[in-house]
């Protein structure tokens, strides 16, 4: 049975660690005081020293933390650790600004978040086998975009929505990990570009303002994840 270490055991682990428990050992670092019976949880922050319970030998390291300077400085400090055979970094699309988005495309985001994301995927390819996913935004019967309009108002609302299911995230996960794929990197999204106002005005109860702006519009093009023979579970997004 392969052996995994997630750091940032947060929603995305959660949820692959309820799906796929069962094909795996799983340690998970978390800051919070939780508990997961399918999981060992090590109780860890990312300016801590490292703990002995990383010198097991894992055949799989999966980082899964949102984008923060002390995550680049802890990537630098383990980079060339021996604990681990392989590697899965959790990034973002954000990491482009405008266009149809393929792998290949420049990495341009202009937000701050986006630039460190950006450094942290250079460092990150030097880490032994990496594989560097970007999901689109993550949409799931808790994670609700619709919640992140806290003042109502969605702008840029004549944009395209690019939103992934965060099971489908995880499945792929699993995908990588059973199929030994190294050394690549894929952008994980759903099928549906409808507009912002078409999308959550239909699937929204909650009001809101819809305000079209300046932002230029972005596509994520998921072909390149469908290539290689994952099947998304809720392409079109149907919750």
């Amino acid at each position: 049975m392969k052996k995994i270490l997630i750091i940032g055991h947060g929603h995305l682990g959660k949820i692959f660690t309820k799906n796929f428990h069962t094909d795996y050992e799983i340690w998970g670092t978390t800051r919070k005081n939780q508990n997961d019976e399918n999981i060992s949880l090590i109780h860890f922050d990312l300016i801590d020293e490292i703990p002995k319970s990383f010198e097991n030998n894992f055949d799989w390291l999966i980082i899964m933390v949102p984008p923060k300077p002390e995550l680049l400085k802890f990537l630098n400090k383990i980079k060339n650790k021996s604990f681990y055979k392989n590697s899965i970094l959790i990034s973002s699309t954000s990491v482009y600004r405008a266009g149809d988005i393929l792998e290949s495309s420049k990495k341009d985001g202009k937000k701050k978040n986006s630039k460190i994301l950006i450094k942290i995927e250079e460092c990150f390819q030097e880490f032994k086998n990496a594989v560097i996913i970007r999901p689109a935004g993550l949409i799931d019967n808790i994670r609700n975009p619709l919640n992140f309009f806290k003042d109502g108002i969605v702008r840029n609302s004549q944009n395209s929505i690019n939103l992934v299911h965060t099971y489908d995230v995880a499945s792929f996960i699993n995908f990588v990990i059973k199929n030994s794929i190294v050394s690549n990197d894929f952008n994980l999204c759903s099928d549906l570009h409808v507009s912002k106002k078409e999308f959550y005005s239909k699937k929204g109860k909650k009001k809101l303002i819809y305000q079209e702006g300046s932002e230029e519009n972005r596509v994520i093009i998921n072909e390149k994840s469908k290539s290689i023979g994952f099947t998304y579970k809720f392409l079109n997004l149907d919750l």
